[in-house]
């Protein structure tokens, strides 16, 4: 793992040595060519970031041969929403351009398998397995299906490759396209999904029935207003009792007002 992502870096840096060093060329000439321009650090220029020194490379990776340099790349004043676009450089630097759509998909891919003659890549990219010849820089597609399938390896006798789809493991071979599913795992469905697909459709009620049983469940389990004896529930009786207290208490304030209105001196 950690010679992966050193040759990853490794590859990061020659593929920014390059750029520059053609970047710095490409500038040169232009210095010679026409007079040089004082570049003026403002603040609009130093806002516009990418826009303005570039964009870093990504997904760099060798080809076969290790003469050419692959890499995502998008340059300085493109479109900050633009996706990145395939580069391919020569190992000494030479020969920068950019891959068109159809030359894009028939680039050999960034990663996968390889055979022990060199000559094939088996990968598995957006879904679907692909074998790649490196000789004559073609893309063969062995899988077109709806489900995923990843994990794309080479068999011991190099005859045949084997993915994994829906957690289970299949081969196919290479000479006549024969599939075979070696395994057979399924996954248990949840526990309420299977009762609710176990009940019978005429056993369960419709959505107006099942409304009015729980509106009468909630109904039952608020207080009885009569106790079996005919005689008021305790809840009713505080209310009732509460309501008397405060009534009596409006008639009172009148009559005291008035008693200390009397016995008041009169000035």
């Amino acid at each position: 793992m950690r010679g992966q992502t050193f040759r990853r870096a490794a590859s990061c840096a020659f593929v920014a040595a390059l750029l520059f060093q053609q970047t710095f060329a490409r500038q040169q000439r232009a210095s010679q060519a026409a007079p040089a321009r004082a570049f003026e650090l403002t603040v609009d220029s130093i806002m516009r970031g990418p826009d303005l020194v570039g964009y870093p490379p990504t997904g760099v990776y060798w080809s076969q041969d290790g003469r050419r340099v692959y890499f995502r790349w998008k340059r300085a004043g493109e479109p900050r929403l633009k996706e990145t676009d395939l580069y391919v450089v020569n190992a000494d630097g030479t020969g920068l351009r950019k891959l068109s759509e159809d030359e894009a998909r028939k680039a050999p891919p960034a990663a996968g398998e390889l055979s022990k003659d060199r000559r094939w890549t088996v990968f598995a990219e957006e879904g679907d397995v692909f074998l790649y010849d490196h000789e004559k820089g073609e893309r063969r597609q062995l899988t077109r299906t709806v489900e995923a399938e990843s994990n794309a390896h080479f068999t011991r006798d190099q005859r045949s490759v084997y993915f994994t789809r829906q957690s289970n493991l299949y081969v196919m071979s290479l000479d006549g396209g024969s599939l075979e599913q070696l395994t057979d795992i399924r996954v248990p469905a949840p526990p309420t999904a299977a009762a609710a697909a176990s009940t019978p459709a005429w056993r369960m009620a419709p959505p107006s029935i099942r409304r009015m049983r729980r509106a009468a469940s909630m109904s039952a389990l608020r207080p009885a207003s009569r106790l079996p004896t005919g005689q008021p529930s305790p809840f009713d009786r505080a209310t009732l009792t509460r309501r008397k207290g405060s009534a009596s208490s409006r008639r009172l304030r009148p009559e005291a007002t008035d008693v200390l209105k009397r016995r008041a001196p009169s000035r």
